[in-house]
């Protein structure tokens, strides 16, 4: 066992996951354990996933509830005994040699990394409607919790095991919300959050929907605002 490990949510990514995968593998399998955490697709990813667990430091596990954020957090609390976890989005939009300046910050000890895409030296590609829906995401993050961080949804995140143990079981959205709880969590509990910039190119395949995500997003925010004013 290594003393780290890359979880990688899926949902119905046969087209990109092997290849995907196995670029990934060679640029980490030095020192990162792989995991593909199947988010119950319904294409062939469980198949391919399960293949690709037959190679040494790859594993696949299936996610019954929906959602990205279930998907990380499952694969993050079954996986006992590694250092440092963390995730990226399967179809590798952030760039993999943006990997070492995490590994260093983890030699640092910050407790949680965090990719970003608005910090100087990022460089990013993407659609102007993607960008338009970022940006306002981010002014609506900043208003009702934290203006230090500049990107909280940039699918790139590490997070020492001392502050997966004291953030992970507190987060609550199973969804795309679970980026921002988590650092927000991070925040409130007094762990360090670093961001770091990274090389993004924006993938023509997204399983977000638009309309009913955004939504759950905006019920999540309310929720958590709550917790935070009243509850805790």
């Amino acid at each position: 066992m290594k003393n780290n490990i890359i979880v990688v949510p899926a949902y119905n990514e046969d087209d990109i996951l092997e290849q995907n995968i196995l670029n990934l593998y060679d640029y980490v399998s030095s020192d990162c354990d792989i995991v593909i955490s199947d988010n119950n697709s319904t294409d062939n990813t469980a198949k391919i996933g399960r293949e690709l667990a037959e190679i040494p430091g790859i594993e696949y596990c299936f996610v019954e509830t929906k959602g990205k954020g279930s998907a990380v957090k499952q694969a993050w609390l079954y996986f006992e005994g590694y250092q440092r976890y963390m995730f990226m989005d399967a179809d590798l939009s952030a760039d993999l040699e943006y990997l070492n300046a995490f590994k260093k910050l983890v030699e640092s000890q910050e407790d949680v990394v965090i990719g970003s895409r608005y910090t100087e030296g990022a460089d990013v590609e993407r659609s102007l409607k993607r960008e338009i829906i970022s940006v306002s995401y981010r002014t609506l993050f900043h208003l009702l919790f934290d203006k230090s961080i500049k990107d909280p949804q940039c699918g790139f995140k590490s997070i020492s095991k001392k502050a997966r143990d004291g953030i992970l079981p507190k987060i609550k959205s199973n969804g795309y919300f679970f980026d921002s709880e988590l650092i927000i969590r991070a925040l409130k509990e007094g762990y360090s959050v670093k961001e770091i910039p990274v090389r993004w190119k924006e993938s023509k395949k997204s399983s977000l929907h638009l309309i009913k995500d955004s939504f759950n997003i905006l019920e999540d925010m309310a929720r958590l605002k709550y917790e935070m004013l009243f509850d805790e």
